[in-house]
């Protein structure tokens, strides 16, 4: 499985919190679509989703708020 995501260059002046939320969210966008793109009998491929989705979900949350993104 492959997913584009930006590196560090594609973040010119972002804080390090940031870059983070762009990327978990791209991970968030990238990783259930292509996974669904894979079929595999007796795997619960909506419910691993559903957890992938809870735990970057919840460390996405979980980030720290810099001064500029609480406003």
């Amino acid at each position: 499985m492959k997913c584009d995501i930006v590196g560090e260059s594609e973040f010119p002046g972002a804080t390090k919190e940031e870059r983070i939320k762009k990327v978990l969210t791209a991970i968030l966008d990238e990783v259930p679509r292509n996974v669904r793109k894979y079929k595999f009998a007796d795997f619960g491929t909506e419910l691993l989703i559903l957890d992938f989705n809870k735990y970057f979900s919840d460390l996405l949350f979980e980030l720290p708020q810099s001064p500029a993104l609480a406003a």
